[in-house]
């Protein structure tokens, strides 16, 4: 049994399977899911702020909905929300598709180095296993 306290409430719950939010939280959060998207089927196009003054739902939590692909942002306006590096303007995802481009640059960019340094090591152990071998037999 994992203990833990709830995201939202900060009552302890047993934790299993890596929850982050007690039962009652959950089942809170999933009422308030239904009534945003019953709300915007209904609604389409509405800004997010009279989503949320209409469903009596916090403006943060259907954030949270859409950033968890549970809401479309098409489905309202003022629905983005920023980008986790650069705070730019996007619709889903965590990073912008410029800031994905340069992670994705670096990602590479890191795994061609840490392969250089171990091309180079190995390069190291082969030469060095040579100069042993003749030094060996030229004594």
């Amino acid at each position: 049994m994992a203990l833990a306290n709830c995201d939202l409430c900060q009552r302890m719950f047993d934790a299993w399977g890596g929850q982050r939010r007690c039962q009652p939280c959950l089942e809170a959060q999933e009422r308030d899911w239904k009534v945003v998207r019953e709300y915007v089927k209904s609604h389409p196009g509405t800004n997010i702020l009279v989503v949320a003054d209409a469903t009596e739902v916090p403006e943060r939590r259907i954030r949270e909905f859409i950033m968890a692909g549970l809401l479309e942002p098409s489905q309202m306006t003022g629905a983005h929300y920023p980008c986790r590096k650069c705070q730019g303007p996007i619709a889903t995802g965590e990073y912008c598709p410029t800031c994905l481009g340069r992670l994705g640059r670096d990602i590479a960019s890191s795994l061609d180095t840490v392969k250089q340094k171990k091309d180079d090591e190995a390069f190291k152990q082969r030469t060095n296993g040579f100069a042993n071998q003749y030094r060996s037999k030229h004594r």
